[in-house]
């Protein structure tokens, strides 16, 4: 595998584990409880992947699709962390931290399922519109109690496995 699969491949194992972890529901940095110790967790996650990325991944610099995903990734946490500290209005807060998420992947798994290389193309696709499918899901799922139990696995599942799937299979030389 090379550079590029290596550091495609890491970001899918990392997305499902970080999203597998928070499952777990055990998390609790410092006494600050889940919430904070979720914000820690993923942001100390994502600096890491963005550093790696940058340092490893070849011109990535001049990659609009890395360029993308940083943005992505920035946004996301921008919108967490302004709920974390109560600066979103209440009635968008219950849906900044897992909504945002999805939303955001769909919106980047397009991008790059149109900016990057053809053979990953349909993975990209396929996984922008699980994203979709998932977030309609938890606006509709209400207090459907296996969507409650599992949505951050099925997160963890549409978001990582198809990274990790693109990363081995198309960068084997």
């Amino acid at each position: 595998m090379n550079a590029v699969g290596k550091i495609i491949a890491a970001w899918g194992i990392v997305i499902a584990l970080a999203w597998g972890y928070l499952h777990a529901d055990k998390i609790n940095f410092f006494g600050t409880g889940f919430q904070t110790s979720a914000m820690i967790w993923w942001t100390i996650l994502m600096v890491l992947l963005v550093a790696a990325t940058y340092q490893w991944f070849p011109n990535a610099r001049q990659n609009k699709v890395v360029h993308a995903w940083t943005l992505i990734l920035a946004a996301g946490l921008l919108v967490n962390y302004l709920n974390l500290f109560d600066i979103l209005p209440a009635t968008l807060a219950l849906y900044s931290y897992y909504h945002t998420w999805l939303l955001l992947g769909a919106i980047g798994f397009a991008y790059t399922a149109v900016k990057w290389t053809p053979k990953s193309a349909p993975i990209y696709w396929a996984a922008a519109g699980l994203n979709v499918l998932l977030l309609a899901y938890a606006f509709l799922a209400g207090n459907d109690a296996f969507f409650n139990a599992n949505s951050l696995l099925l997160a963890g599942i549409v978001q990582g496995l198809p990274t990790l799937v693109d990363g081995v299979l198309n960068y084997n030389t």
